[in-house]
């Protein structure tokens, strides 16, 4: 069954995503202070409450917006036959790479007379007829609702369409941070006042960390496959022996989200009117401060249907309709 991008599973998985961003920011840059030394240094993705009597660096997101280019769902990548080696065609992650060369090698075994064999490898025919699919696999096309599209023609004209599987891109979202560091409850009246700045060093390393390491990883949510997906894998398996160990281990890698990098980037300084105005928004006093940020993929989306299939009929003259 189709998944349309704009489903309540995709907004879902957009929410989940960039707070799994977020949180993986701030985890690094947790982890920066630690390296440096900074323990006392606590590092928030929030403000925290007025009073807090501790240095502490926020890592605060303020901005965040598209790039120029609007999402293209139009234009989906195939991700049958792609394998682990083939990221740089679709931009799926790997574990859905893994299902679409899975599935690819599962019909070739379960259905051999379903490909032809070309100059460009093997090609697979629209349809089989139902009569000659393996049992499990006619178990599941018989399952599937009459709406949904998988067979087509009646009685013994009866055929299944063989599944296609796409991965739909989605849009590139950049997200502005402004790192704010501060000494907590420390004023120039007390004694403390003449020890150096932990806001300084803090801010410092963070900025080295951005410039050396230029990413941080950490785990996303994985897309949920479609329920018609893990079905028709499961019978394919059934149906492929060979195959079968390839299917449920790419079903597996699913299940169980793979760290990804995620890109972190310097930004030139806010000009002094924007410094202020951001200040004044956040209501906060002018403080210290870094600008950076990260880019994000968002509202990607597989696609799981019957494969397309065009019908010509001749018409008069030669003509086709």
């Amino acid at each position: 069954m189709r998944e349309e991008p704009g489903s309540m599973d995709t907004y879902r998985q957009v929410s989940r995503t960039a707070l799994a961003a977020h949180s993986g920011l701030v985890a690094w840059s947790r982890a920066l202070m630690r390296a440096a030394g900074l323990e006392a240094v606590e590092v928030y993705g929030r403000f925290p409450a007025d009073g807090i009597t501790s240095s502490y660096l926020v890592v605060f997101p303020y901005r965040l917006g598209p790039d120029p280019v609007i999402a293209d769902y139009s234009r989906p990548a195939n991700l049958l036959g792609v394998g682990d080696g083939g990221r740089g065609r679709s931009g799926a992650p790997g574990g859905w790479q893994a299902l679409g060369g899975a599935l690819e090698r599962g019909l070739m075994e379960a259905l051999p007379g379903a490909f032809r064999r070309g100059r460009a490898g093997a090609a697979p025919v629209p349809r089989v007829l139902l009569g000659e699919l393996p049992e499990a696999l006619q178990g599941w096309y018989r399952e599937q609702p009459s709406e949904a599209g998988w067979i087509g023609g009646e009685g013994a004209e009866a055929a299944a369409l063989l599944p296609s599987l796409v991965w739909r891109a989605g849009l590139q979202v950049t997200v502005f941070y402004v790192a704010i560091a501060s000494d907590g409850g420390r004023g120039v009246n007390e004694r403390t006042s003449v020890g150096p700045p932990a806001a300084l060093g803090a801010l410092s390393v963070l900025t080295s960390g951005i410039h050396l390491e230029r990413s941080f990883e950490t785990t996303l949510p994985s897309v949920t496959p479609p329920p018609a997906l893990r079905g028709f894998a499961e019978a394919l398996a059934a149906s492929a022996p060979d195959a079968a160990g390839g299917l449920r281990g790419a079903l597996d890698r699913l299940d169980n989200p793979e760290p990804s990098e995620i890109a972190i980037q310097p930004m030139h300084d806010l000009g002094h009117q924007e410094f202020s105005a951001l200040m004044q928004a956040l209501q906060r006093p002018l403080q210290a401060c870094l600008n950076l940020k990260i880019s994000l993929t968002l509202a990607a989306t597989p696609g799981f249907e019957p494969a397309a299939l065009v019908r010509i009929h001749a018409g008069p003259r030669g003509r086709s309709t």
